[in-house]
């Protein structure tokens, strides 16, 4: 039956479609989560549902550096400088196979191939960079909702920080592992 729809697809120029409630992952060529200096060991399904997470977590921000560079102060080290400090420390690091857009709080889209994020603070994630090519953006107030969905991460919890379970427990998770509200107190800033 699935060979005879992807057969019909193919000769009329139609997509196959998702079966009901199947998810779509994107397509990434490496991804690595380091945490106090060793590479965290991660299977398949888990880094797709990281992969995921964090596109979703970057495809909304409030600024970056690239296009708000007013927003994130003179006196600190440049973007480059700033990427190479996170990938030194407590780190995720994603390369994607296919650029995404990552849009600000005023609607401008910086393309995305690489996203770095920092596991540094002791209750949220972040800072969270992009990169496309040269171009490296620091970014402010991404998704909430995705950054709480990392840190909340079954899979992940015996190498992360005991305060972001603390920040979990108070969640309610859909079958699909995402947070189902955010609890204006509880919700990192993720910045």
């Amino acid at each position: 039956m699935a060979r005879a729809v992807a057969v019909l697809a193919a000769l009329f120029g139609v997509a196959a479609i998702q079966p009901v409630g199947a998810v779509e992952f994107p397509a990434y060529r490496s991804l690595e989560l380091h945490i106090a200096g060793k590479p965290v060991p991660l299977d398949a399904m888990l880094g797709r549902r990281i992969a995921l997470a964090v596109r979703d977590m970057m495809g909304r921000c409030g600024f970056n550096s690239v296009q708000h560079a007013g927003n994130f102060g003179s006196g600190r080290p440049s973007t480059v400088q700033r990427w190479s400090e996170v990938l030194a420390g407590p780190h995720l690091y994603v390369r994607y196979a296919a650029p995404f857009e990552s849009r600000s709080g005023l609607g401008e889209k910086l393309p995305v191939t690489e996203v770095l994020i920092a596991f540094e603070h002791a209750d949220y994630i972040g800072p969270e960079f992009t990169r496309h090519g040269e171009l490296v953006a620091e970014h402010i107030r991404c998704g909430d909702q995705f950054a709480l969905e990392l840190m909340c991460l079954a899979e992940l919890a015996p190498y992360l920080p005991a305060s972001y379970r603390r920040n979990c427990e108070h969640l309610r998770f859909g079958a699909d592992g995402r947070p189902l509200d955010l609890p204006p107190d509880i919700a990192p800033s993720c910045s």
